[in-house]
């Protein structure tokens, strides 16, 4: 039984990174709960993104401010209930990111994920990240990393 729900887990984490680096936002919001359950974090900031409403801001923020955004995954880790990813996420700064304007520099990071799950539905309840805000920050401006 834990082996389903792990596969279970892993092809919703797989579906939802494989809509992000396509661009296909609708299909991103679809891996969550569509209700106010659903948030996203960003650690690195303090501040979490709440409901299904505030999910599909926070993608909206990121398209914008990196709209050639592109994730690679370096390595998996599952429990039931929660799926880990640590990632590279790269692109060029060509939106606003957080009152940051644009730069147009490229940026590259690694970054943690945490996905946390509803048990009925299997859908995401959660995505938190953590990252070196410095680092992006750096980049952005355009100085050494």
């Amino acid at each position: 039984m834990t082996g389903n729900v792990i596969e279970r887990q892993r092809e919703v984490v797989a579906r939802h990174i494989r809509s992000e680096n396509e661009h296909d936002w609708p299909s991103v919001f679809d891996t969550f709960v569509q209700d106010d359950r659903a948030h996203y974090d960003v650690v690195p900031i303090g501040t979490s993104f709440q409901g299904i409403e505030g999910v599909r801001t926070f993608y909206h923020a990121i398209a914008a401010a990196l709209p050639d955004l592109r994730i690679e995954v370096l390595s998996e880790y599952d429990v039931p209930g929660c799926s880990i990813r640590e990632v590279v996420i790269s692109g060029t700064h060509q939106g606003d990111y957080f009152g940051m304007k644009p730069t147009g520099n490229s940026i590259r990071v690694q970054l943690a994920g945490f996905y946390t799950f509803d048990e009925a539905s299997g859908k995401l309840l959660s995505e938190r990240i953590y990252y070196d805000q410095a680092s992006v920050l750096e980049q952005m401006q355009g100085q050494a990393a």
